[in-house]
């Protein structure tokens, strides 16, 4: 890890609980990833490569939650949604947009399209929820 290029990550959700352990929840978070050959001793250094990419995320998702027995608390997820990222990186001073160029090896090979800047992502998960406690109405 390298702490020089962390940075710090933000986020939120809404859940609506229905009956029966059931639940629909939105989620929204943002976060930047940074890499600079500037922090690195290793023989990678010469190459002055300073790249970015602010990511934005956004995800509904269905949970269940097993209610009541031997296995309360224990539940799934699964979910769609979208992530938008735009990788820069840094030429003297400046910070350039980095699809344009191909960076992923596209632009060599003419039956590959650029990559988009939004992809479709499948959240899931699974868990144990540490306190779990039913409410009546």
């Amino acid at each position: 890890m390298d702490l020089n290029s962390t940075s710090i990550a933000v986020g939120g959700g809404l859940q609506y609980n229905m009956p029966n352990g059931l639940c629909i929840g939105s989620e929204l978070f943002y976060t930047r990833l940074a890499a600079s050959d500037a922090f690195t001793t290793s023989s990678r250094a010469y190459r002055k490569i300073n790249v970015r990419t602010d990511v934005l995320e956004s995800s509904i998702k269905l949970e269940y939650t097993i209610p009541t027995g031997l296995l309360a608390g224990f539940y799934g997820n699964i979910g769609a949604g979208a992530l938008y990222c735009n990788p820069k990186g840094l030429y003297n001073g400046t910070w350039y947009d980095l699809r344009p160029f191909g960076t992923e090896g596209q632009i060599h090979n003419p039956n590959q399209e650029i990559y988009k800047p939004i992809s479709a992502i499948i959240p899931f998960g699974f868990g144990k929820k540490s306190l779990y406690v039913k409410a009546s109405y």
